[in-house]
């Protein structure tokens, strides 16, 4: 488990495997492309704080950039442990983000991930549902 203030993720040094399967979901998410690309330019959510409790695959690593690039800060959770992209989750921290996320987490270890996420204080939840399960809401 590599750990710090801002990541709980299973291995860092799966990072660079992470970033290959980014770059291949983001070549087939033509129009988050678009979005983010706008979004870097107009930052609709700059000064927000969003945090997130979805699942950390490629997909979702390039929605959180996408919400980076429209100026929000992120720290993110997965919403499944069995679902986490370890590779995934190192490269999100490799790369400044805030994620505590790691495949195979005990019901316990995924509390306290949604926990992390939110001792963020965020402005702004995203989805809700995992957080208001947790009565943390």
């Amino acid at each position: 488990m590599d750990k710090s203030d801002r990541y709980t993720v299973a291995d860092l040094s799966l990072a660079d495997e992470g970033a290959m399967r980014i770059d291949w979901a983001r070549s087939r998410m033509p129009v988050l492309a678009a979005l983010r690309k706008q979004a870097e330019i107009d930052k609709p959510l700059s000064g927000m704080r969003v945090a997130g409790c979805l699942h950390v695959t490629k997909e979702t690593a390039v929605l959180i950039e996408t919400i980076r690039a429209a100026g929000a800060e992120i720290s993110w959770s997965g919403c499944n442990p069995l679902s986490t992209q370890d590779d995934v989750a190192a490269w999100l921290a490799r790369e400044g983000y805030s994620v505590h996320a790691w495949h195979g987490q005990s019901v316990e270890d995924f509390y306290w991930c949604i926990d992390k996420t939110l001792e963020f204080k965020p402005t702004l939840i995203y989805p809700l549902l995992p957080f208001i399960s947790h009565n943390k809401v």
